[in-house]
């Protein structure tokens, strides 16, 4: 047994809400981590960042990914998401000494989303990263290969939560 961080975030999102304790979990990635670990290989191993971005990442670990993602290639600064109160239409938000501000949503699970759901202020950007889904109306989508590319060439200073999963 290894600690909860190393559970792919397929996994994580099949246990999340109400449902039964024990459940088949129907994605190949998640069926090829269980076989590695049951041969004692390297999950990691021979696996594409898009895969590890879409089902390897649980929803805070692609959020954190998208925030570095926007401060590195945007040049904004993200401000942290107050957990406690949350945010119910968006999960991040950013501002630059410029002047722009947005709001960014995060689905890292199979979801639609609509930029009409993310009702902005005047003269605010609207961004999404959506894993798997269709996504409508007027806003920035985030592609998984923009963050691929990001997260393979930002290897060396990812957070160790995010760099674990980037293999050599």
């Amino acid at each position: 047994m290894g600690p909860a961080s190393d559970v792919p975030g397929a996994v994580v999102r099949a246990f999340t809400g109400p449902g039964p304790a024990v459940r088949s979990i129907d994605n190949e990635t998640v069926r090829q981590y269980s076989r590695a670990l049951y041969d004692g290989t390297n999950p990691v191993s021979g696996r594409g960042l898009d895969e590890i971005v879409r089902d390897w990442l649980d929803d805070v670990d692609v959020e954190d990914l998208v925030a570095l993602w926007l401060q590195h290639v945007e040049g904004v600064i993200v401000v942290p998401p107050d957990r406690q109160r949350g945010h119910p239409v968006h999960d991040l938000e950013f501002v630059s000494p410029g002047g722009r501000r947005g709001w960014v949503q995060v689905k890292s699970g199979t979801a639609d989303y609509d930029f009409a759901d993310l009702t902005a202020p005047e003269g605010w950007e609207r961004w999404a990263y959506v894993a798997r889904g269709n996504v409508r109306g007027d806003g920035r989508r985030i592609e998984t290969d923009e963050l691929v590319a990001f997260m393979g060439a930002a290897r060396p200073w990812l957070p160790q939560k995010l760099s674990k999963w980037v293999t050599a």
